[in-house]
């Protein structure tokens, strides 16, 4: 399905969740966009629609690399001499080498990293998970882990820290309603999926 329909599911699964608790204006607003984020997470994953909005276009990156790669080794046959030379010859066509590893994992391995070293920073348990969760998507193929219900129970216990560290009443059950919105909206269960889901990796590797 397309973000914007898990997008929509997952504010009613939100919605829905805030008037079981039977909570007010302000929480009710907060844990419908709570769930309707949460509803997207799962295609963070290699493949997935979300993976490309939230890291940097990895052709622009590679590119840029490239660029600087050549610019060093002009620079170095121009204006450095013996060993100098030498070594930002070598320099500049080791970047240009890693460009060649610039692609879309790449990049959402490194914002993973990024988001892990922000966590650190901040003290936050649930943004470390958030950077960890989108680290180890830039290795999994789409729709494999992240839309398993071992994917669900990491992202239960990730929104466990996020309502404890920012004390935003509702937005654990919220969040895993949203993402859990994603897994069913995925599956067999409706017609128009050609694909299912595998919500039993690694013990089944059978699509529901």
């Amino acid at each position: 399905m397309k973000g914007i329909t898990h997008l929509l599911i997952g504010a009613g699964a939100g919605f829905a969740s805030a008037t079981a608790l039977d909570a007010d204006g302000a929480v009710t607003v907060t844990m419908t966009c709570t769930a309707a984020v949460a509803a997207l997470v799962p295609d963070l994953d290699t493949g997935g629609l979300l993976s490309n909005r939230i890291t940097f276009s990895h052709k622009a990156i590679r590119n840029i690399t490239i660029f600087i790669g050549l610019l060093l080794i002009f620079y170095s046959m121009w204006n450095l001499y013996g060993q100098d030379r030498y070594i930002g010859l070598a320099i500049g066509a080791g970047i240009m080498l890693l460009s060649r590893v610039i692609n879309k994992k790449f990049m959402l391995l490194i914002t993973g990293i990024a988001v892990c070293l922000t966590g650190l920073y901040a003290g936050h348990t649930w943004i470390v998970m958030s950077g960890s969760y989108i680290g180890v998507a830039s290795f999994l193929s789409h729709r494999s882990y992240t839309h398993s219900l071992i994917g669900l129970l990491y992202f239960y216990i990730m929104m466990t820290f996020f309502e404890q560290e920012t004390a935003l009443f509702g937005t654990q059950l919220a969040g895993t309603a949203g993402y859990a919105s994603h897994l069913l909206a995925d599956s067999r269960i409706f017609p128009v999926n050609k694909r299912g889901v595998k919500l039993l990796l690694p013990i089944i590797n059978k699509e529901f």
